[in-house]
């Protein structure tokens, strides 16, 4: 399992249980009193700043947020998880969506309370800013490499995947989703041909900025078979969004 399935999986397992305790009866609670706003408002927020999180992680150059980070999110997400219904059970039949407190309530000090002021919403934090952690975009890298080779197209294309097998990468779970390493053999020579597990050039070299930025670096003019040249290529794309490492 990896860190977006489980991140997935925390939010799904948060609603299920949402609606499993609010099924039951609730406090005697006449209407949502002004006291409640405080609280309602950090809950609020909260989900705000998971969408603002996963916002902001894409944005910086680097690698933001690593595998260990996300797995802190997972932990997070799943205690918060395990917060929030513990408090809920330990108010029993005094569980109410607002604060107003009237006829025979009392104040909970039992569970979580005992420690935590508001366990239920600190539960809800921990659950969704911990899953946007998880959820957020990974920082890609991108380099283009020249060399000689007397392998054929098949063949060299071939030792690149024998590559990407050795260092570990598997089938990914999501199309376009994150992964190890990712080996394609863009261009050979003047060849052009297309087979069934073969294309070359590769086709989607005229509409990548993340392929056509580096390939510039060490190629400007070389000449993509049924394409154009490669500095040609990269005027027409938005290259903004790529950026270049420090040296």
């Amino acid at each position: 399992m990896n860190p977006p399935i489980a991140a997935n999986l925390a939010l799904v397992l948060f609603a299920l249980s949402e609606a499993v305790l609010r099924r039951g009866r609730t406090a005697k609670s006449v209407s949502r009193g002004k006291d409640d706003r405080g609280t309602s408002l950090q809950i609020l927020l909260s989900y705000i700043l998971a969408v603002l999180l996963l916002v902001a992680a894409g944005r910086f150059e680097g690698e933001l947020l690593g595998l260990a980070w996300r797995w802190a999110g997972i932990a997070a997400a799943f205690v918060g998880l395990a917060l929030r219904w513990w408090g809920m059970i330990s108010l029993g039949g005094f569980y109410t969506r607002t604060l107003t407190t009237v006829g025979d309530q009392k104040v909970v000090d039992t569970g979580p309370y005992r420690y935590i002021r508001h366990p239920g919403y600190l539960g809800s934090i921990l659950t969704w800013l911990g899953a946007s952690v998880a959820l957020a975009p990974p920082v890609l890298v991108f380099a283009v490499a020249a060399l000689l080779t007397q392998l054929s197209p098949q063949e060299l294309l071939a030792a690149l995947k024998q590559v990407e097998a050795r260092m570990g990468r598997t089938a990914p779970i999501v199309r376009w989703g994150p992964r190890r390493i990712d080996l394609d053999l863009l261009v050979y020579g003047d060849v052009s041909l297309e087979e069934p597990d073969i294309t070359v050039p590769h086709p989607g070299i005229p509409e990548r900025a993340f392929v056509l930025v580096p390939f510039a670096e060490i190629a400007p003019d070389l000449f993509v078979p049924r394409a154009g040249r490669v500095s040609m290529l990269l005027g027409r794309v938005d290259s903004s969004a790529v950026l270049r490492l420090a040296d």
